[in-house]
């Protein structure tokens, strides 16, 4: 969005440097008007009825009366997180699911957050590209002064992650656009950092608790006696319990083999037409996009089937040396306990009559170390 349309130009207040593997990268606190951002990635708030006082000025400014918005992640609450791609600027809806100024719980804005830099990792992984990125106060008027701590430590750990993760992203730029608001952000960035260090979040810790997740996920799913379906669960869960290392490219083959038989079930939905021709093995793209559009499931889960096919055609851990992507390793895993959660779901739904037994047991075992 153009600099020169507005006068009120942004002051830093705080600037966080964090060497990562691919360089210096900056989080930076600010005091002045969002919409002067000169940002590849524009975020906003979007409460219902598609209001909102940052949401409305940005359609105003980008004359936005008709636009295609497409949803990405659901939030717990009712709302989503989407992406408007306009010729002028991209921007990333945070809808809330309430009126503005509805008080949000601690709880509910870290799920916002993570969700929100979720969303822009799956972009990259689609193949976008932004260097800056910029964000509001999400939720501002429903956060309390004296909880700013806490809500920057949330946008600020989550903005790490993101910021160790990504080839693209130099800058993410947190704007806060009411003066007196200004010393409580300040002070509590002090606080947090008071020597301009971020405490990194536990990637191992983490990692090992999604490998948690989906092996106990694995381990109730429903009975089924279809042979492959079987043994791709059974090789997810022998490869996330093995005392060697994660062989990751093992485990996203067999994730997109997962998610081959999902889609091929999906087909089968009486209110699904299949065409005239099918592929025996895997899908084509084609045939992807032609379910898609049936809508069978909601877009954003389509969004994690897709995204396991892309670094599936991307061979993405066809490298040995797995050190320098944690933070890809953790959303991958986080996309794979989706599509298990989906795909356990959809038996339940479908196949009610046979889930007393499970499909592998429950499988012991100490995980590997990264």
């Amino acid at each position: 969005m153009s600099k020169d349309i507005f006068q009120l130009q942004a002051k830093i207040i705080q600037q966080l440097i964090l060497d990562t593997r691919n360089g210096d990268r900056y989080f930076e606190l600010l005091y002045g008007d969002l919409l002067s951002a000169n940002t590849d990635l524009l975020v906003t708030t979007v409460y219902n009825s598609n209001d909102g006082e940052l949401f409305n000025s940005i359609k105003k400014q980008l004359n936005l009366v008709e636009y295609a918005e497409r949803k990405i992640i659901p939030l717990d609450n009712g709302g989503f997180i989407g992406f408007i791609q306009h010729p002028m600027q991209h921007i990333l809806t945070v809808h809330l699911n309430r009126l503005e100024g509805s008080v949000i719980g601690n709880e509910e804005f870290n799920q916002i957050i993570q969700s929100t830099f979720s969303a822009m990792a799956a972009l990259v992984y689609e193949g976008y590209s932004f260097k800056e990125i910029s964000l509001p106060v999400i939720g501002k008027k429903g956060l309390d002064p004296n909880e700013y701590k806490g809500s920057l430590q949330t946008l600020i750990h989550n903005a790490v992650k993101y910021l160790k993760y990504t080839d693209t992203t130099k800058t993410i730029k947190y704007y806060v656009n009411v003066e007196e608001d200004v010393p409580f952000w300040e002070s509590a960035m002090n606080t947090l950092f008071p020597r301009n260090h971020v405490n990194q979040p536990n990637t191992k810790e983490m990692i090992s608790n999604t490998k948690v997740k989906i092996v106990s996920l694995i381990d109730s799913f429903p009975y089924t006696d279809r042979t492959v379906l079987k043994n791709i669960l059974i090789e997810i869960s022998k490869e996330l319990i093995k005392d060697t290392q994660t062989n990751y490219n093992h485990l996203l083959i067999k994730a997109d083999e997962l998610v081959n038989l999902l889609l091929k079930d999906l087909y089968k939905l009486p209110e699904v037409s299949i065409p005239s021709s099918i592929s025996t093995f895997r899908l084509t793209n084609q045939e992807v996009a032609s379910l898609q559009r049936q809508k069978p499931i909601s877009d954003w889960y389509f969004n994690y089937l897709i995204m396991i096919r892309q670094l599936k055609d991307r061979n993405y851990f066809r490298s040995s040396d797995l050190s320098k992507n944690m933070d890809e390793i953790i959303l991958f895993l986080s996309i794979l306990h989706r599509v298990l959660t989906l795909y356990s779901d959809f038996f339940k739904q479908f196949y009610q009559d046979k889930t007393k037994e499970k499909v592998c047991g429950n499988v012991k075992g100490k995980y590997s170390k990264e």
